[in-house]
């Protein structure tokens, strides 16, 4: 018999007729090294199995960038489109993020590189389904492999709808600019902030023409006038594009939330 256990034996003979009380403050004085570290094991068990059990179901994952609504309440409009599209909240979940700002022309302050970070990672993960950004920033994921070519998503017939609000990037231009990324001059270039502001300003802004293109991809539909977009002052001052991420998850509930704004 090892010195450990005829020890422990020792003490337990000590507090025989000492009552509850003693037992417990020995338990606790030797033993609560083993005691916290199963705590914290029964703590993690538990924890993993409540997340199982109460997570839900991502049905949809809407990113607005530079989005301005004082007003609009994000959960509230997701329940909202839930109720009205017959899904269960006890269930499933829409999310709907219209917290990121990016300066439209270039990074400007380190908020900007957190919010590239952020959206560059959620679409990696597969988490934006549907991305509604400024004319400019749009234009500035374009060359990014972000956005699905309308093509691959919309039936002829929801394209033919969308004819005269689809926006259009030459693929050429996409590539050249790709490129172009990649060189001492695109890092040292002075963002042209001025030109940004003037490019999506609803006033000021032109649809790019495809027939002027060498290979016009249909990325966008620009969805400035849509009657949610209207409703919710989501874009007051500039032009809004809608784009569906090339690597959502959910592109029927994207369509779903497509029509939604429309009616």
């Amino acid at each position: 018999m090892n010195e450990r256990v005829r020890n422990a034996r020792k003490q337990w003979n000590k507090l025989k007729g000492k009552g509850v009380r003693a037992h417990l403050d020995y338990i606790f004085e030797y033993y609560k090294g083993w005691l916290f570290a199963a705590a914290c094991v029964i703590f993690l068990v538990a924890y993993i199995i409540n997340m199982a059990v109460t997570r839900k179901e991502n049905v949809l994952n809407v990113f607005m960038l530079n989005a301005s609504g004082a007003q609009y309440n994000t959960d509230a409009e997701a329940g909202k489109f839930m109720e009205e599209n017959g899904f269960d909240e006890k269930k499933q979940q829409v999310i709907i993020d219209d917290i990121a700002y990016l300066t439209p022309g270039g990074i400007a302050n380190s908020n900007d590189m957190a919010a590239v970070e952020k959206i560059t990672v959620y679409a990696a993960n597969g988490d934006i389904d549907v991305m509604i950004a400024d004319a400019y920033n749009f234009y500035y994921y374009s060359d990014t492999n972000l956005f699905a070519d309308l093509r691959d998503v919309l039936p002829q017939k929801e394209l033919d709808q969308f004819k005269d609000t689809i926006y259009y990037v030459d693929r050429k231009d996409m590539e050249e600019r790709q490129a172009y990324a990649e060189t001492d001059d695109a890092v040292n270039a002075k963002p042209d902030y001025e030109a940004a502001a003037v490019y999506e300003k609803k006033d000021s802004f032109k649809r790019p023409d495809p027939s002027k293109m060498q290979d016009p991809v249909p990325l966008g539909i620009i969805v400035t006038d849509a009657p949610y977009i209207q409703k919710n002052e989501l874009y007051p001052e500039t032009v809004a594009i809608l784009g569906f991420a090339s690597q959502g998850k959910n592109k029927d509930n994207a369509l779903r939330f497509l029509e939604y704004l429309y009616k």
